[in-house]
């Protein structure tokens, strides 16, 4: 990746999606992230993607590579969890990036992946597999009464977790959307501390609601997810018509 940093056309893009892509597949085995973060391979890994953020085809392969890594890194042996109550844990998104590297720098890449790619399913789906966990472990800090620790799910960050959400709604027929999707928004409830109206949130509900009937009697994990997700809504959602009376 070092080594074509830099490079432009077709060939090299190929070269750092395959790159990513080999990252991704070692980081699953155990020690794998330790050695990336000696060698430097967290920086040079976001700065990859971020350099090839165009819509064309072939930095969108660059891109499904580059976050598929990226969530290998989060989600890597002994990257560290928000479900500790340790608050040196909790203050962090994970051990591998600090929540204000989340924030400066991954985030902004990912709202604008999700943008730029908004017609490719499965770039839509890699982005959106990294907002679930992000968002998860911000549902642990939520739990572990830290909200003032939230990385995605504050405000100004909520409401564009929301934005990317509403706009997956066009991909729900396919399954690899559809279960991050329900994840997202099932973590995105578990921390309520959006400010999100009633119409936002009934809105949701309608979506896992299609999510539920499109998908659910053919796949069972993904009804278990799906129902979790719309109990939580729908008990938010009652409780907001119920502020109006």
């Amino acid at each position: 990746m070092l080594t074509f940093r830099g490079g432009s056309g077709a060939a090299v893009a190929r070269l750092q999606a395959t790159a990513c892509a080999a990252l991704a597949a070692a980081l699953e085995t155990p020690f794998a992230l330790a050695q990336v973060q000696a060698a430097g391979g967290v920086a040079l890994l976001t700065n990859t993607v971020a350099d090839y953020a165009s819509d064309s085809e072939q930095d969108a392969a660059v891109q499904l590579c580059g976050w598929r890594a990226i969530l290998g890194m989060l989600e890597a042996p002994n990257a560290g969890s928000a479900d500790s109550a340790d608050d040196s844990q909790v203050a962090r998104a994970s051990q591998v990036l600090a929540a204000s590297t989340v924030k400066g720098e991954l985030l902004p890449l990912l709202w604008q992946s999700f943008r730029l790619h908004q017609a490719r399913p499965v770039v839509q789906a890699a982005c959106c597999e990294v907002l679930a966990f992000l968002l998860s472990e911000d549902a642990k800090r939520f739990h572990h009464g830290r909200a003032d620790l939230l990385v995605v799910s504050d405000r100004a960050g909520g409401q564009l977790a929301l934005q990317a959400i509403r706009a997956l709604a066009r991909h729900g027929s396919h399954l690899s959307v559809a279960d991050p999707m329900c994840r997202a928004v099932d973590a995105l409830c578990a921390s309520d501390v959006t400010n999100f109206s009633l119409a936002d949130y009934s809105g949701l509900e309608v979506l896992l609601k299609r999510t539920m009937g499109e998908h659910g009697a053919n796949d069972e994990e993904l009804r278990h997810v799906c129902a979790d997700a719309l109990h939580r809504c729908s008990q938010i959602v009652a409780y907001k018509h119920a502020q109006r009376r």
